[in-house]
């Protein structure tokens, strides 16, 4: 009898626990991928937002650069330290700096922009918003050579630099009489802080978002981890998210967004939203990134909860499958031992 009750159980538990468990994996799976949807569809909006805010950003830099040079402040104010031979000490020059202090005063207030330079038409700084740094040249940057040249340009976002660490940096010519066509006597340079760039792209406490190159060298500070603070330019990663987008920068692939789940810098699993984006008049990479434990929060709870459920549903599975184990096992068992007798009965016959 033990056998046949044990073998009973044995099946009523099956019975009742394998459908049970292929619910409980196929709403897990189910869970899984409509929150993994959900949070991809809201990243996706949020990276589009910021790519429309990057793009926007930096245009206005630009147009602000030339909008500048050609502002009588600033023209006028280089035309008479040209007529002066570039003398810093004369009167009439002089005169001038608290006309320059106002309006780049307002200009950096107005317009978030940290430092404002004016070189002479050998790239040597002038006169600055702070006044510190004035005579020093920057005649061997890149974008004050295209500047003299009559080309808006900007510093190289991936090196790091050594006058103005912290910024980046938009140049544009200054012409005399403000024309699109004069002489160029000089160049304005607008020094936007690091922290200017990344709170475009800051996406909030829980999760992380930043810039990066197709090296993997960060143009960002991160809102996570050992990168807060002094990375961008400093600081490489390699992560898939990396490898995805490095690829995509260097064809210039700038329709390319994606989504992936892997390791980050961290070594913290995250759900990553991948994009290209522009920073100046280059590609770069836009990574969101959401750990996995912290996007799977609630599904993490709800698992749990059908865990408990289901150790419920077996504890009861069980009592009634020993119950009507015992219930079915006794009838059985009774059959079992009169069919020698039956048999015997039979043979006689």
């Amino acid at each position: 009898m033990k056998n046949i009750k044990l073998r009973l159980i044995i099946l009523l538990l099956l019975i009742g626990l394998i459908p049970t468990m292929v619910i409980w994996y196929l709403s897990y799976n189910s869970a899984r991928d409509s929150i993994s949807q959900e949070i991809f569809k809201a990243m996706d909006m949020y990276v589009s937002t910021i790519d429309g805010r990057m793009i926007g950003y930096m245009e206005n830099r630009f147009s602000d650069s030339i909008i500048m040079g050609r502002t009588s402040e600033i023209y006028e104010s280089l035309e008479i330290l040209r007529d002066a031979d570039w003398d810093t000490e004369d009167p009439q020059w002089l005169d001038r700096l608290p006309i320059l202090e106002g309006y780049t005063s307002f200009v950096v207030e107005e317009q978030a922009i940290n430092l404002i330079a004016i070189t002479d038409a050998e790239g040597t700084i002038v006169f600055t918003n702070t006044r510190q740094s004035e005579g020093y040249s920057l005649a061997d940057r890149k974008y004050v050579q295209e500047a003299l040249r009559g080309s808006s340009s900007y510093n190289d976002p991936t090196k790091p630099k050594i006058l103005f660490p912290r910024s980046f940096v938009v140049s544009a010519p200054v012409r005399a009489d403000g024309t699109s066509f004069g002489e160029i006597i000089g160049t304005i340079n607008l020094f936007i802080d690091d922290d200017i760039i990344g709170s475009i792209i800051e996406l909030g406490e829980s999760a992380d978002s930043y810039l990066i190159n197709a090296d993997g060298v960060i143009l960002t500070d991160t809102a996570l981890g050992g990168r807060t603070y002094d990375a961008a330019r400093y600081d490489t990663i390699d992560t898939m998210a990396v490898s995805i987008l490095g690829e995509q920068i260097r064809d210039r692939n700038h329709g390319f967004l994606d989504h992936a789940e892997y390791e980050n810098y961290m070594g913290s699993d995250v759900l990553g939203t991948l994009k290209i984006t522009q920073f100046g008049f280059d590609p770069v990479g836009l990574v969101v990134e959401v750990e996995r434990e912290e996007a799977f929060a609630s599904l993490n709870a709800a698992i749990f909860n059908m865990l408990l459920i289901g150790i419920v549903t077996a504890i009861i599975v069980a009592i009634v499958g020993i119950i009507l184990a015992d219930r079915i096992a006794k009838p059985l068992q009774k059959v079992a031992d009169a069919m020698p007798e039956l048999l015997r009965s039979f043979m006689k016959d």
